[in-house]
């Protein structure tokens, strides 16, 4: 029995999926799949592992809830707005973050 081969394109790594998946990644600029090794998309994934959450208000006229995320590495994003809904943290301002991070953020008040 043969197994397709692909080759990484952030690596450029010869790897063979397991378990039957396909890691792939489409390219915002083209229409071109570009597939990704597991271990490239472990380092992606981990590179957004939160850390941690630290919530907090200011006053612009009115309360503005906020979120500064700490995440595994190092990196800092400070102040994306959220709302606070019935118990519940909302994001607003999420589109540079991937959706598993956003996951990882917003629920139950900790």
């Amino acid at each position: 029995m043969k197994y397709l081969k692909f080759i990484c394109s952030k690596c450029g790594n010869i790897f063979a999926p397991s378990g039957g998946g396909v890691f792939y990644e489409r390219d915002r600029f083209s229409q071109a799949i570009q597939f990704i090794c597991p271990d490239c998309s472990k380092e992606y994934t981990d590179k957004w592992t939160v850390k941690s959450k630290v919530f907090s208000q200011r006053n612009i006229g009115f309360i503005e809830n906020l979120v500064t995320i700490t995440f595994a590495d190092g990196r800092v994003i400070e102040d994306i707005r959220c709302s606070q809904i019935n118990g519940k943290i909302k994001l607003v301002d999420n589109t540079c973050l991937p959706e598993y991070v956003v996951a990882q953020v917003e629920g139950d008040i900790e």
